[in-house]
């Protein structure tokens, strides 16, 4: 974590936000610290996914493990959104209100859209995974362009970003990448949709002078692809730089990334000495059980 700290996010923090960075001067838009964040935090996720291999079939096909955790780590990130999102404007101002609005929008899209989809697609219909799953969507891809863009433009950015990443779960299974936490395919996906969309939609009118000759809809048709280049070249450092940390780490026996045969299948909470939670049905067969010999 320190070695990532160091090599891979400073960097990108550096030439993204610092005045003296290449990619601020060259004008990119990212209002929230997508290009920084999501996208090499992605980067190194599918990375150490390959490196790691996938995990046996009974595994990777095994549900969540608890919906009530997932819930409640959404809620976090949606509230800490807000922290980042509207805090980028640096003060009670304007543009953070706009900015708080637009998060809450995104957020509330992406869950919506997401949940269309599966009802549309899948048999299972509407489910608190899918939600979840959605909401995180739309909420990174709207982290570049919170203080940027009109509230309306929420809808092609929430639309367009949960469509790819759902598109992109189902590529993941067919190429066996084992992204468990769908790293790459919620967060990275998002955050690049995020980044090109920014240089179409973000507008003067809207972001003030820090937008310089604004995006697409402003007739500066050049800066999808300057944000197009911070985000390849995010992405493409996270890769080199997390490839080199994980091949150091497999040098030290006691940091060897990775897992024999037998620990893989016992499971990491077996190995720590942890007690996971009974699956539900086991939970309402002792209920059942344990009432029925009450009412005896």
């Amino acid at each position: 974590m320190v070695l990532w700290g160091l090599l891979v996010y400073n960097p990108c923090a550096y030439w993204s936000l610092n005045p003296n960075g290449w990619s601020y001067k060259m004008g990119v838009l990212d209002f929230g610290g997508a290009a920084p964040i999501h996208v090499p935090a992605a980067a190194a996720g599918l990375t150490y996914s390959y490196f790691l291999g996938p995990r046996s079939l009974k595994e990777r096909s095994a549900r969540p493990h608890n919906m009530a955790y997932l819930v409640i780590g959404m809620i976090f990130m949606w509230f800490g959104t807000f922290g980042y999102n509207v805090g980028s404007a640096f003060g009670a101002t304007i543009q953070a209100v706009l900015s708080c609005v637009i998060t809450n929008l995104s957020g509330s899209l992406g869950a919506v859209t997401w949940s269309i989809l599966d009802c549309c697609f899948t048999t299972r219909g509407f489910s608190a995974y899918g939600f979840c799953c959605g909401a995180v969507v739309g909420l990174t891809v709207i982290t570049p362009a919170s203080g940027f863009i009109h509230p309306l433009a929420t809808i092609p950015f929430a639309v367009i970003s949960v469509t790819l990443c759902r598109w992109g779960c189902k590529v993941k299974e067919k190429l066996k990448l084992d992204d468990t936490l769908d790293v790459f395919t919620v967060h990275g996906l998002a955050g690049m949709v995020g980044m090109l969309l920014t240089g179409i939609f973000a507008q003067k009118s809207i972001g003030g002078s820090e937008l310089g000759a604004g995006g697409w809809l402003d007739g500066n048709y050049c800066q999808i692809l300057y944000q197009a280049a911070d985000t390849v070249a995010g992405f493409s450092w996270s890769v080199l730089a997390s490839s080199i940390i994980i091949k150091l780490m497999q040098k030290i026996p006691i940091l060897h990334p990775g897992f024999r045969q037998p620990q893989a299948k016992a499971g990491m909470d077996h190995q720590l000495g942890e007690s996971c939670l009974q699956p539900l049905e086991n939970l309402q067969f002792q209920i059942m059980h344990n009432t029925f010999f009450h009412l005896r």
